[in-house]
């Protein structure tokens, strides 16, 4: 395994805890009160940029031996995304509102959980290429 391999499963582990733990603090900023707006663009700007990179980490995971794969993914975590969130959202005021809360998590769930059925199984094993590595 390459030095180079090693680093952006790295980097991509990394972005995609950073990523997760910071959606999980917007359901826990949604029971405080008071919480100012600064507060909550902030934790956006974090999750955005963590969300962002660990995407394309996991976008360049998907293999992209078909032009197709790649496209079909992304409309995959979106199309999971928007089917786990109004589910979710039921027991919320408002959709949007179950949207801002649990979007971030959910989303970031569905793009990892997409990339596994997209990445692949190495031949014979049964088993992900990224695990057929470590």
């Amino acid at each position: 395994m390459s030095v180079i391999s090693t680093l952006s499963r790295g980097f991509r582990v990394a972005t995609g805890v950073g990523s997760l733990i910071t959606a999980i603090m917007f359901i826990s900023l949604r029971t405080l009160n008071n919480v100012s707006r600064t507060d909550w663009v902030i934790a956006y700007v974090i999750w955005g940029l963590c969300f962002l990179v660990f995407f394309w980490l996991q976008l360049q995971l998907v293999p992209g031996r078909l032009s197709h794969r790649k496209k079909l993914y992304i409309f995959s975590v979106i199309m999971a995304t928007i089917h786990f969130c109004i589910a979710i959202s039921q027991n919320t005021e408002s959709i949007l509102d179950g949207f801002t809360t649990f979007g971030p998590f959910i989303l970031t769930a569905c793009s990892y959980l997409m990339s596994l059925l997209f990445v692949g199984y190495s031949a014979g094993e049964g088993i992900p290429i990224e695990l057929a590595a470590i």
